[in-house]
């Protein structure tokens, strides 16, 4: 029965991004709001695994399995807070969010980092990734 409904979850979020991206440009406000907020919510969803001291594999574990790439977050540095600040789509209907992230490492004192994670599906499967560019 679990299994059924993570793959009815997986399946759902998947056939909303694939619909955003095959609407670019179309005036469906419902559909871009619905693939926004998933994305917001994958990307918290991660977050969240990671503030709790998870690794990034903890990702793949849930109901709607995803990779998450950060390489803060890889180098096993200490998430102390986010702050999701906006989530859009790129001109080519992919979903991204900016993030400020709020990193700890060794002795040193909190730093504030802004971030954008952009979504993409990638043979059936959710992949979010830092652009290292943000």
């Amino acid at each position: 029965m679990r299994r059924h409904l993570e793959l009815a979850l997986r399946s759902r979020f998947l056939f909303v991004l694939g619909l955003v991206l095959a609407c670019r440009g179309c005036g469906d406000g419902r559909a871009k709001q619905r693939i926004l907020d998933e994305a917001r919510n994958s990307v918290e969803k991660s977050l969240e695994l990671w503030k709790r001291g998870e690794k990034p594999a903890a990702a793949m574990a849930g109901p709607q399995p995803i990779e998450f790439f950060d390489e803060d977050w890889n180098r096993a540095t200490k998430l102390v807070d986010y702050s999701v600040r906006h989530t859009y789509l790129e001109n080519d209907g992919t979903p991204r969010c900016a993030v400020d992230l709020f990193l700890k490492s060794g002795d040193r004192p909190t730093e504030q980092v802004r971030a954008t994670y952009e979504m993409a599906n990638k043979e059936g499967r959710l992949v979010i990734s830092r652009d290292p560019m943000s």
